[in-house]
């Protein structure tokens, strides 16, 4: 059965609609302050609509001309779409066990987005929050383009992903802005981490676009599904007995580390249970795109010892500015670090005593010049309180 209107206004308290509906262009559909007007079915609205209550859709619904749409709810299991060219929502919630497809060009949310239940699929121009979003979770989040307009707030919590996978971001130092923010599967060709990473997780990347005047400065947060560093695939294989994430960001077609070491958190805002990891110093936001992943590097844990297989001098990883040992829950008293070019030429000696090993090490340079970019053979030799000695002799690789 279908439900159609000829030339008519019709005013709606409460009612359920159960068949397909049509209301063609010479018609006008009004709903009541307070009221909630339902389709089971389809619906066409062609001809005007005014809505002061609420409209809840189970399945496709083509809005025709109409742009300002008053408040919608989106539920049931059936395939849903929602056509119209430039909507304005005041009140858009989700709350079904499908996705919902916004096949509109765009889609702004004028007050609040709730994220009960179920996938939002933003249409090719995105969906834009001019007030608050509640929820977001593993069960439910956009995908797509996700832009927030905001004017006072500090921290914006965006509940994305990609590919039926919640990827959320946060940032921070966010007050008189407009950020979009999409979590896409990278392109493997784009994974390219630079020297003081192991390799970059394709988990996703995220790509952040900042339309304003002035650039801003904010610490990001990226979160993400249960994963092992260690598993990663390694680009640049430096041998350690632990790994970590950080935030890592695209410079000159390859990632570099947010500057700093990240720190690893289990709850992400709004979301369950689940890895995160915050970046170690701000990323500068202005007109152009930028685009984040999560970056592998070399770390230490428990008692042990390491030698890096590389060090960069002039990198962004303060850590692996200068080659020496790395040392966890021991009191070094001694060390004794040489170094030797290709040629057994040394290049670097050095013997310590109760200097924190932060202090030692080689900075690459050579009487006051840069040494060449290549390998380097070494030798270190580190005393313990109670741990007793480590030695090693190895390679090391110096990158520029």
């Amino acid at each position: 059965m279908k439900i159609f209107w000829n030339v008519c206004t019709l005013i709606l308290a409460q009612v359920s609609l159960a068949q397909y509906v049509f209301v063609p262009e010479q018609s006008h559909l009004e709903v009541s302050k307070g009221a909630t007007i339902h389709f089971s079915a389809d619906a066409i609205i062609s001809g005007s609509l005014h809505n002061e209550g609420l409209i809840e859709l189970e399945q496709h619904a083509d809005f025709g001309p109409n742009t300002t749409l008053g408040a919608l709810k989106l539920v049931g299991a059936s395939a849903q779409s929602i056509t119209g060219s430039n909507l304005n929502v005041s009140t858009l919630e989700i709350d079904r066990p499908t996705t919902s497809s916004l096949t509109a060009s765009q889609v702004t949310v004028t007050d609040e987005l709730r994220l009960t239940h179920g996938i939002l699929q933003a249409g090719w121009d995105g969906l834009e929050v001019l007030g608050t979003i509640i929820g977001g979770s593993e069960s439910s989040f956009v995908q797509g383009k996700l832009a927030i307009t905001n004017k006072q707030a500090e921290f914006l919590h965006y509940p994305v992903g990609h590919d039926g996978v919640y990827l959320p971001l946060s940032l921070e130092n966010t007050s008189d802005s407009r950020l979009q923010v999409e979590a896409k599967t990278p392109e493997q060709v784009l994974l390219q981490p630079n020297e003081e990473m192991v390799a970059i997780s394709d988990v996703a990347i995220w790509e952040v676009q900042h339309s304003g005047n002035v650039a801003l400065n904010s610490m990001v947060t990226l979160g993400y599904p249960d994963m092992d560093p260690a598993s990663v695939p390694q680009t640049n294989p430096i041998r350690s007995k632990a790994y970590s994430a950080i935030v890592s960001v695209l410079a000159d077609s390859v990632f570099v580390p947010l500057s700093g070491q990240s720190e690893m958190h289990e709850v992400m805002p709004g979301g369950n249970a689940r890895q995160s990891v915050v970046s170690g110093n701000a990323l500068r936001l202005d007109n152009a795109t930028a685009i984040l992943g999560v970056g592998v590097v070399p770390v230490i844990s428990g008692a042990e010892f390491y030698v890096p297989t590389v060090f960069v001098p002039s990198g962004q990883y303060d850590e692996n500015k200068r080659f020496r040992a790395f040392a966890s829950a021991v009191e070094v008293e001694r060390v004794a670090l040489m170094v030797w070019d290709q040629r057994n030429n040394k290049v670097f000696s050095e013997e310590v005593m109760d200097t924190p090993l932060e202090e030692t090490g080689w900075d690459g340079l050579v009487q006051g010049g840069e040494a060449a970019q290549g390998v380097y053979y070494y030798s270190v030799k580190l005393e313990t309180k109670d741990q007793g000695v480590f030695e090693q002799s190895g390679t090391v690789m110096l990158m520029r």
